[in-house]
């Protein structure tokens, strides 16, 4: 049972400065602009200047900012997809005569974005907490954000939304992140509160209208917990674990051998379940065990391996020479879900196989084994 402690918004927040603000409307990809020869983005970010942009879409306003600016930007993409209206987002820009740096960082970081900063370029790609909350902002939500990116600094006294401590049941959460908050450094509340949560292996992320805080491992379990559609013919089993985890945005740590060691594997895979499900169902089946930690999703090789592996054909314990394989008695083992999260394995003569797996078994095998494959019930042949 997790001890939730939670602390309300105060009714005045803490002072916010003011030196850029943006009004959220409804956004779009867009780069521009060359800067003066000899001088580089950053230098350039630090000049003092006066904009003021009416409301229009972000790729309008960018395309404005690097004609005043002279600073070439550049939205990744997918950076807009999380906003509030995601592609039609539309903002509106002051910057009262104040440098660049500080006023973009708000402006930006005000919608759930952040500033990519390149030698030639900027980048706008999403903040870690927009990555990590994977959906759009509400708009309750995202005013909680700008709120955030116009405060100097984060307290617990004064927080811009209520917030919930979800980290084990510790009742020294409070007084651990307030440490943690005094050490930190950052230009806004936004900054502080994720160095300080960084330090600590907590997250945060904003959930309707309070905040909410929890260990770096529960957030990662959390967003294994999505359900996905797979379709997967012949894919290897690293290229599926791998791209299961960039659904999710969780780091994977394997350990060098154990992917080698679970051999060349293809997975057909055609179903609808959480990620993690689906890793849990992979890895079993290729005696392969795995942790989520703080770090992220660590995979390894199992210390027990006993138990089948369905998503392989198996070849016999002895090859030993004999005649042509008999349909009757050769076997395979399919893997088949009887419903959602059930999952069972069949031995089944290749005989009985509907005509078209038979066809796509025996051409598998051929690219595998050649023209002399091996027999699938795992007993000596005949002479």
């Amino acid at each position: 049972m997790i001890t939730q402690s939670r602390y309300r918004q105060n009714a005045s927040p803490g002072a916010a400065w003011a030196a850029a603000w943006i009004v959220l409307l409804s956004m779009l990809p867009a780069a521009l602009a060359q800067q003066p020869p000899g001088q580089n983005t950053s230098e350039t970010l630090d000049r003092v200047m006066d904009i003021s942009l009416p409301s229009q879409t972000l790729e309008k306003a960018i395309r404005e900012l690097s004609e005043k600016t002279s600073v070439p930007f550049e939205i990744a993409a997918g950076a807009a997809d999380f906003l509030p209206y995601g592609a039609g987002t539309r903002v509106s820009i002051t910057l009262p005569k104040i440098p660049l740096r500080r006023g973009l960082t708000q402006v930006f970081e005000g919608l759930g974005l952040r500033m990519d900063i390149q030698p030639d370029r900027i980048r706008i790609v999403r903040a870690p907490f927009l990555n990590r909350l994977g959906r759009r902002l509400t708009v309750d939500e995202q005013k909680i954000v700008h709120l955030m990116a116009r405060l100097e600094s984060f307290t617990l006294e004064e927080p811009p939304a209520t917030v919930e401590f979800r980290v084990g049941g510790d009742a020294g959460a409070p007084d651990t992140l307030n440490k943690a908050l005094a050490a930190s450094k950052g230009a806004n509340a936004l900054q502080h509160l994720e160095q300080a949560c960084d330090s600590l292996s907590w997250v945060w992320r904003v959930d309707g209208r309070r905040l909410v805080i929890e260990r770096r491992r529960d957030d990662f379990a959390r967003r294994l917990e999505e359900s996905v559609s797979v379709n997967y013919a012949q894919q290897p089993l690293e290229t599926v674990v791998r791209e299961l985890l960039e659904r999710a945005n969780v780091p994977l740590l394997v350990d060098a051998n154990a992917l080698a060691a679970a051999g060349v594997r293809r997975i057909d895979l055609v179903t609808r379940r959480s990620i993690a499900d689906l890793l849990e169902l992979l890895c079993r089946n290729a005696a392969l065990e795995f942790e989520v930690t703080d770090q992220g999703f660590v995979l390894r090789t199992a210390t027990n391996t006993s138990g089948v592996r369905p998503f392989e054909v198996k070849p016999p314990a002895t090859a030993v020479p004999g005649p042509k394989p008999d349909d009757q008695t050769d076997t395979v083992e399919l893997l088949l879900e009887l419903r959602t999260g059930v999952w069972t394995t069949i031995r089944i003569t290749r005989a009985d196989l509907p005509a078209d797996l038979r066809e796509s078994l025996e051409k598998r095998m051929k690219e595998v084994f050649g023209d002399k494959p091996p027999h699938l019930s795992g007993r000596p042949a005949t002479p």
